[in-house]
């Protein structure tokens, strides 16, 4: 019940917050072009703290992506290009 109420409390709650924006999905696909998966895969995307996303508009900032896949974490760069994630 915790993290239900937590996720109705950090949900994005405008329609610009959550669009996705095109070059997102061209990035995200070309990364599936450069390391091909065919199972489950885990996003996680962090946004500058300047971000107006955080304020309930449209994200203006290049998003740091990571992928999860198969236990491997990969970077996306903003080209869509991938690289392995040394976690020190």
């Amino acid at each position: 019940m915790r993290q239900f109420r937590r996720l109705h409390r950090i949900r994005l709650k405008t329609s610009a917050a959550r669009a996705v924006p095109p070059d997102f999905m061209a990035r995200m696909i070309a990364a599936h072009a450069a390391l091909p998966w065919a199972g489950y895969s885990d996003a996680s995307i962090v946004h500058r703290s300047s971000c107006p996303i955080r304020r309930g508009t449209r994200c203006t900032c290049c998003p740091e992506v990571f992928l999860t896949i198969d236990g491997l974490t990969v970077e996306v760069d903003p080209a869509g290009g991938v690289r392995k994630v040394v976690r020190q």
